[in-house]
């Protein structure tokens, strides 16, 4: 199978900004890493190829990390890619951590800052999802009570007669209305 190289073919844009900028996070963050293990494996005498020294060193990557997430993390979610971009934000920081530790790196900023990014993109996107379930529920609860027929009676009772034609009658507990 041959794939078709001589038109370049250009993706459509999805213009969700906050989304890519959650993202351009997590890349710095991960290009971070790699600078990381690019300078260990250079000090103990690998050879890389010009194209991967060309690269920023660990200062500005780092620089360009905390830049994109004092401008992301902190702006409400208004998509649910962007609910989705701050979740594996989130996740980016635990595996990013987790690597830290098994090479005995620290990460782009402190320990501390990485708890609050976390806290603060869950945070938000809880805050979104349950804005999105609320809708939801409300939604299924106009559509069941519009299947309803339902009365109030002069003694304080409701009578509710189902589509399917049964009735009851409800009454408040403590009797009277």
């Amino acid at each position: 199978m041959t794939i078709d190289t001589s038109e370049k073919k250009e993706l459509p844009a999805h213009d969700d900004h906050h989304a890519a900028g959650l993202y351009q996070a997590m890349a710095a963050r991960m290009f971070c890493r790699f600078l990381g293990f690019r300078g260990t494996a250079v000090w103990y005498g690998a050879e890389f190829p010009a194209e991967y020294m060309a690269c920023a060193n660990e200062i500005g990557a780092a620089e360009l990390y905390e830049r994109a997430v004092d401008e992301w993390v902190w702006q409400p979610p208004s998509s649910a890619t962007a609910t989705k971009a701050l979740i594996e934000f989130a996740g980016c920081i635990s595996a990013d951590k987790l690597l830290a530790e098994i090479a005995g790196q620290g990460g782009p900023v402190y320990e501390e800052m990485d708890a609050l990014h976390q806290v603060i993109a869950l945070s938000a996107a809880s805050r979104w999802l349950t804005g999105l379930a609320n809708a939801e529920y409300f939604a299924q609860d106009k559509a069941a009570e519009s299947m309803l027929r339902v009365r109030r009676r002069r003694d304080g009772s409701v009578e509710i007669e189902q589509p399917d034609g049964t009735r009851g009658v409800y009454r408040r507990e403590g009797g009277g209305a």
